[in-house]
């Protein structure tokens, strides 16, 4: 039976917009003629509906399956969807044509082009949309209070992914990315780990969470190769890993600094006193340094306690008037001994300083004695971690100095003071604290003054 239909009302039964969650369908209404233009006799007849993208093409993109249809008067209505479910995105913004088959005709041309209520059903999407119609619970989004699962894609102009979100079994990482090259990846399995790419999409840096122990950040050198690696997991040099030349010596203030002097040239050590060497360190704030110096001794024609004084000096004042005395080991004619000495000062402020290595022949000077080998080494301390004790012959500028009495190696007696250099600083730390508490007093005269000026005016 040759058939045609006319296109009569297209109703929407639900949209998004509605929160009432009734069926997702289409009703489309129609008559139904002969070739001639008279209507069908009554009946049921068997339809099948289609949804294309095209008005002549094969790209069906639903259809209902033969239904049948109940036609009085030439009249039906049937429910798209109703016994094939319409597919999520059906109405997507684009122009669709319903194609209409009645038994094993062909189907009716041409196609019927769907109009503009149809395309509401796309309002289901909206981001103010409350609920998705009646789709099942792993197919929606709540607004509140809801769990998602798959990945979740960002598309770009171009269809191309800018971003994804992906989940994998208890694990879920997230991508960032440029023409589909992830240029940022943030992974969650196991402890986490973050790289970041350049344009290449070589992995130019690396934050990585490895265990328990700690993360570790690498950054890489343009061959992919480890330029600077911070492992908050290692311990010792294994924790920080820098390029040759990274960091200069200048670069780095209040370290432990050292500075050391060593020679084999021969020194003659005379009845007065004779520099035997010296050392000059540079110190980056106020602090103690540590000295201390090793030597070798050579004397001849020794006749009877022959005796040498090492001493360190700061300009004309004696360091540590303890240093050692060296003599013969009871009347041997010719010796050789080795021997040290040590002391420690306060600086106060940061600066170049030299300390000299200085000896005496004190007893008996007739015999011959020379050096022929020393060391002398500084070391700077940034702070005290205990007592800094000294013995120094005045006491002039500790308020808590403890006389004693020392022989000397002459046998005389003297009077030193036994004193802690932490004392100095401490005075150094009070000068600083009061300095700064009269130049804020002074800008806060400054203020009142500029004020009264002004109420003047």
């Amino acid at each position: 039976m040759k058939t045609t239909a006319m296109l009569l009302v297209l109703l929407l039964v639900c949209a998004a917009a509605v929160s009432a969650k009734g069926p997702r369908v289409v009703t489309y209404q129609g008559r139904l003629t002969d070739a001639s233009g008279a209507p069908v006799p009554d009946g049921t007849y068997n339809i099948t509906f289609s949804i294309y993208k095209t008005p002549t093409g094969t790209d069906s993109l639903w259809t209902s399956d033969a239904q049948s249809v109940t036609i009085t008067g030439g009249l039906f209505s049937y429910d798209l969807g109703s016994n094939v479910p319409l597919p999520t995105r059906v109405f997507d913004n684009n122009v669709r044509y319903l194609g209409i088959k009645v038994g094993s005709d062909a189907e009716l041309t041409p196609r019927i082009q769907l109009m503009s209520v149809p395309y509401a059903v796309e309002s289901l999407y909206s981001d103010s949309a409350d609920y998705l119609g009646d789709l099942g619970p792993d197919d929606i989004v709540h607004v509140v209070g809801d769990t998602m699962s798959g990945p979740l894609v960002f598309e770009g102009d171009g269809g191309t992914t800018n971003a994804r979100i992906h989940s994998e079994n208890e694990y879920a990482n997230l991508f960032l990315r440029d023409n589909d090259d992830n240029k940022v990846a943030l992974y969650g399995q196991l402890y986490g780990t973050l790289f970041l790419r350049d344009t290449d999409g070589d992995i130019t840096a690396i934050l990585n969470s490895t265990d328990e122990s700690g993360g570790e950040l690498t950054l890489r050198t343009e061959t992919g190769g480890t330029a600077i690696s911070l492992d908050g997991g290692a311990t010792g040099n294994n924790s920080v890993e820098l390029p040759d030349g990274a960091i200069d010596s200048d670069e780095i203030l209040n370290e432990v600094g050292l500075a050391r002097s060593i020679s084999s040239t021969n020194v003659i050590i005379y009845g007065s006193r004779t520099l035997v060497d010296s050392v000059t360190i540079t110190i980056p704030d106020a602090g103690y340094v540590y000295l201390q110096a090793y030597f070798k001794l050579l004397s001849e024609n020794c006749e009877n306690d022959c005796t040498c004084q090492f001493m360190l000096y700061k300009g004309e004042e004696m360091i540590d008037i303890t240093s050692e005395w060296v003599d013969t080991l009871f009347n041997e004619y010719n010796f050789e001994v080795n021997g040290s000495v040590r002391g420690v000062v306060y600086e106060s402020t940061a600066g170049t300083y030299t300390y000299t290595f200085q000896a005496i022949k004190t007893m008996h000077s007739s015999f011959d004695a020379l050096v022929n080998h020393r060391e002398v080494i500084g070391i700077y301390i940034p702070s005290s971690y205990g007592p800094v004790e000294g013995l120094y012959s005045k006491s002039a500028g500790f308020d808590n100095a403890e006389s004693v009495e020392i022989t000397t190696a002459d046998g005389n007696t003297q009077t030193a003071y036994k004193v802690d250099l932490r004392e100095l600083e401490l005075k150094a730390k009070q000068a600083k604290i009061e300095a700064q508490e009269a130049y804020i007093k002074q800008l806060e005269l400054e203020r009142q003054l500029e004020d009264a000026k002004r109420g003047n005016n």
